[in-house]
């Protein structure tokens, strides 16, 4: 006996406000904080926390997400709870939020602060084609070292603009102006230097179907103050003597799913270990797969 496929999305996102490993001196977990989750089914998560201290070594004040997903047309959406949910061919929007406050690594007299850090990631789906990023936002306020200002020029713009992996792939390999404006964006050395992993100079760099890039055009010292010592600024990475480095508005890009993350460290010496700050994932596809022609 044979029953008709049922149509359904599947829907996927997460976001999580900071998680650490420390794996040295002594080794410990700041297990995920205020961490998001949508089931297969879509719908709301949130999830705030208050501030907390760990071990002296890393501190927050406050941190919240969010994760959403649903049917664009909620009120089409109705007609599809009678029985018949198997035919809902519906567009789709799933949109991950984020938010970390008065975050701070202290560790050998060195301190990497950021007063807040905010991120957003919205994308729609017509269950045909790939999901469409129309938005993505992320916000860098009060971020130094040892108290002195790092300012984040940001291109998220372009990002939202370019709302496919193939309109991007696209972008760069058809449009010269365009590769060359952003081909820092994407870690591409220059022209004369070869190519990235050898492959075709116009081509978006991309490994086993993965876009790896940034959403950080420039990271500058505050204007007018003299940048601390043994600190240095190198396209999105912050690189603290003592302390480690601070890689800023990370981006993973595949034909279904984005991943942002506004700041990943990893801890040098005395302490050495990872962690992350605002993790936002996103992704969701229609099953049975569709084409245009249905």
């Amino acid at each position: 006996m044979t029953y008709p496929l049922e149509k359904r999305f599947v829907f996927h996102a997460s976001a999580v406000a900071l998680a650490v490993h420390v794996r040295r001196e002594q080794e410990f977990f700041v297990s995920a904080i205020a961490s998001s989750c949508l089931p297969v089914t879509g719908g709301m998560a949130r999830a705030e926390a208050d501030g907390k201290s760990f071990r002296e070594l890393i501190s927050y004040e406050s941190a919240s997400t969010s994760a959403f997903g649903d049917y664009t047309d909620r009120a089409s959406a109705v007609k599809f709870t009678h029985g018949n949910h198997g035919q809902n061919t519906l567009p789709t929007v799933t949109t991950t939020e984020g938010k970390l406050s008065g975050f701070r690594i202290a560790m050998a007299n060195r301190v990497f602060g950021a007063t807040e850090v905010e991120g957003r990631m919205e994308n729609i789906s017509d269950r045909k084609s790939a999901p469409r990023f129309h938005t993505l936002s992320a916000t860098f306020r009060g971020l130094n070292v040892d108290g002195v200002g790092v300012d984040v020029r940001t291109r998220c713009d372009m990002f939202s603009a370019y709302d496919t992996k193939e309109s991007l792939e696209r972008a760069f390999e058809k449009d010269k102006r365009f590769r060359n404006e952003h081909r820092n964006l994407f870690f591409d050395p220059e022209p004369q230097r070869g190519g990235w992993f050898g492959r075709c100079k116009s081509a978006l760099p991309e490994a086993n179907g993965i876009v790896y890039g940034t959403v950080v055009s420039a990271l500058t010292w505050e204007k007018g103050r003299t940048p601390p010592p043994r600190a240095f600024l190198e396209g999105n990475r912050i690189r603290i003597e003592e302390l480690g480095s601070i890689y800023v508005g990370e981006i993973f890009i595949e034909e279904r799913s984005r991943r942002l993350t506004l700041l990943r460290f990893q801890l040098g010496s005395p302490h050495g270990g990872e962690g992350a700050c605002v993790d936002l994932n996103s992704n969701g596809t229609g099953w049975p797969p569709q084409g245009p022609e249905h």
